[in-house]
C-alpha cells in the first residue's frame, strides 16, 4: 500500500513546519513501513502544503500532486498545485518538483488527477 499524508512532526529531519510526506505501507514488516521507503516529498519547498493526492501507473511509479503556498520556481506565493514523482523501473529515484498552475494568477485548488491505460496523466 503506498500512502501520501500531511504532517507537522519532524520526521526524517523535516522540521515542525507542515510537509507531505510518502511511504509504502505493508502490515507483514514489523514497523509496518517498507524500510527507506519514507519520503520529505516536499524537500525545501512547503509553506502550508495541503489536498495531496497519490495514483500509481501500471509499472508501479509513484505520482503525487499538493497544493502550496511556496514562492517555488515562479509560482509567487498563491496557491499552485505541484506535482513530483517516483520512478521505480528506471533510476529509482525522485523526479524534481514541477509547477502544474503555472498559468494562474489566483489560488488554485483540491487537485485531482488520473492516469490512463496509456500511463498518461491527466
Amino acid at each position: 500500500m503506498h500512502i501520501v499524508w500531511q504532517d507537522k512532526t519532524d520526521i526524517i529531519g523535516a522540521g515542525t513546519e507542515f510537509d507531505i510526506f510518502y511511504a509504502m505501507y505493508n502490515p507483514q514488516v514489523a514497523d509496518n513501513f517498507v524500510e527507506n521507503t519514507m519520503t520529505l516529498v516536499t524537500e525545501g519547498l512547503s509553506v502550508w502544503p495541503t489536498d495531496s493526492s497519490i495514483a500509481l501507473d501500471f509499472e508501479e511509479n509513484v505520482h503525487i500532486i499538493w497544493r502550496d503556498q511556496a514562492d517555488y520556481d515562479g509560482a509567487e506565493a498563491d496557491s499552485d498545485i505541484f506535482y513530483r514523482h517516483y520512478n521505480v523501473s528506471t533510476n529509482q529515484q525522485w523526479s524534481s518538483i514541477e509547477v502544474v498552475s503555472t498559468e494562474s494568477t489566483a489560488h488554485s485548488f483540491m487537485p485531482e488527477f488520473a492516469i490512463d491505460q496509456d500511463d498518461s496523466i491527466h
